[in-house]
């Protein structure tokens, strides 16, 4: 039985992570952040990140799927954010290789603690509008027919393609942790498996202990409305 169930629309590639060590800071991970940075910031242009040929496939999906121009993407939000501060956020040990693995491929990723989520999690389009809280607190409205990812009680945990909510994020006490990569139509299959294996690898290289399952890839095999 799979963990994360996709759509056919969005296959999930995912792997989960168990025994980590997530610290609010590593200076290893820092470093190797702020390296991939640059090769970020070294390779994208803003005025042309719009029609970015992976970035362009994700905002097309979500403008068919409730969305509104212009659509948010969280990887083409985490570039922008490097070519006009010189940076990418900074959250934990953990989140921070995530996102930086997110703005280099352009492929949505999102980290679930599966410790605090109602196993399995399934994509699925919302068949109503609501507002849940990030893991910030901002609330954020989920439009009728958006496509979310909920747990086994109906909990959204993430907002495709942008934005985790408070329900499941990983923070300094989460020891086992799913990661998700995203596809779309267009997206190549293959960039998303070795998007999810780059962050998997990062993982067991900077949390010592931590141990990766297989990347596990589900097409739609369970798919459904919110």
């Amino acid at each position: 039985m799979s963990l994360v169930y996709g759509l056919p629309e969005v296959p999930a590639v995912y792997s989960v992570c168990r025994d980590l060590e997530v610290r609010a800071l590593r200076a290893d991970v820092l470093f190797e952040v702020r390296s991939i940075a640059e090769r970020v910031k070294s390779s994208a242009h803003a005025p042309t990140l719009g029609t970015d040929p992976i970035i362009s496939k994700y905002r097309a999906l979500a403008g068919k799927s409730g969305g509104r121009p212009p659509i948010a993407v969280y990887p083409e939000v985490l570039v922008r954010g490097v070519l006009l501060r010189g940076r990418l956020p900074r959250y934990n040990s953990v989140l921070d290789i995530v996102n930086a693995v997110s703005a280099l491929t352009r492929i949505p990723i999102s980290p679930v603690d599966v410790d605090r989520a109602v196993l399995p999690l399934k994509l699925a389009y919302s068949a109503r509008g609501a507002v849940v809280r990030d893991f910030g607190g901002r609330g954020v409205y989920v439009r009728r027919g958006a496509i979310v990812l909920e747990d086994g009680v109906g909990r959204i945990v993430y907002v495709f393609p942008y934005k985790s909510t408070d329900v499941a994020p990983v923070t300094t006490a989460t020891k086992n942790a799913a990661f998700i990569g995203y596809g779309a139509p267009g997206v190549p299959l293959s960039l998303v498996e070795s998007s999810v294996r780059m962050v998997v690898t990062y993982i067991e290289s900077f949390v010592r202990g931590a141990s990766c399952s297989r990347l596990e890839v589900d097409g739609g095999s369970r798919c459904g409305r919110a």
